[in-house]
């Protein structure tokens, strides 16, 4: 779960197939992430996956498990458009968190109720999904972001009316390689009159010679500029831990260990004007 909230998502698929199959305690949770995975992907299977948990999850009737399987629920559904199935997968377990007091569940299903068009009381919470609900997506987006959390970010940030802040939003979702919700920001942008934007991060990955995404290809720049992951994080706006989760890949690709060592290779491969 750690991993899936910070984006490494091929480590929390990894380690959730395990629990999945070898650890009978750790089986919804599992399930459950290995179903966001594939849903924030769109790489299917996911919805299978959830109703296996959602099993496990009533037959217990305990929140911590049918809180975050009924939230995962709400999120497919609704990146595939179906508000109805999000109100009927968040509605009654939304309703018991309430009466539990739980603020974690009761502000994320909130939030994806809201979503979906259904009203709910406001939280009074400061988690970042009351404060997307309330419509405070500007605030969010900095809590998400200060809890190193990418994806979530990057969705509050998409909320945003204005078109530069999606189009941020759009390349971090590209690199986390989120592309329903990416396809979903594009149509955003395009109704917002935007002609030029972005491709595909599978488009522009495999146009560059190292492999790079267009967010990893956007610190190397920076990078090879002279800037400290500090400075690229202040002009990317986003955590110095994501800048440093991307140059981490950047070297990685690259096949150097320093930061002069990558400039000097991007200038070989074409990827940066020679000096």
């Amino acid at each position: 779960m750690r991993r899936l909230a910070a984006g490494a998502w091929d480590d929390a698929e990894k380690y959730a197939e395990l629990g999945a199959h070898d650890f009978v305690p750790a089986r919804c949770p599992a399930l459950t992430v290995l179903a966001r995975v594939r849903v924030r992907r769109g790489s299917g299977g996911g919805d299978e996956l959830l109703a296996q948990a959602w099993e496990i999850a009533e037959r217990s009737s305990e929140l911590q498990r049918t809180g975050p399987v009924a939230a995962a629920q709400a999120e497919s559904a609704w990146l595939r458009g179906d508000h109805p199935a999000v109100v009927a997968a968040a509605g009654p377990v939304f309703a018991e968190a309430c009466r539990l007091a739980s603020v974690p569940h009761r502000a994320e299903l909130g939030y994806w109720l809201a979503k979906a068009g259904h009203p709910v009381r406001a939280d009074g919470s400061k988690h970042p999904y009351a404060l997307q609900a309330a419509g405070h997506w500007r605030e969010a987006a900095r809590a998400w972001d200060a809890a190193g959390c990418p994806y979530e970010h990057a969705a509050a940030l998409a909320e945003s009316p204005d078109p530069d802040d999606k189009l941020t939003a759009l390349a971090a979702l590209d690199g986390l390689g989120a592309e329903p919700l990416a396809r979903l920001v594009r149509g955003q942008l395009r109704a917002l009159g935007l002609r030029r934007i972005p491709r595909g991060p599978l488009a522009v990955t495999r146009e560059n010679p190292a492999g790079l995404t267009e967010r990893q290809a956007q610190v190397m720049g920076l990078l090879a500029e002279g800037l400290t992951n500090p400075e690229i994080a202040d002009k990317l706006v986003v955590s110095v831990r994501t800048v440093d989760n991307h140059v981490s890949a950047v070297l990685d690709k690259l096949g150097v260990r320093t930061r002069r060592q990558a400039a000097a290779r991007a200038v070989e491969l074409g990827m940066l004007p020679g000096r």
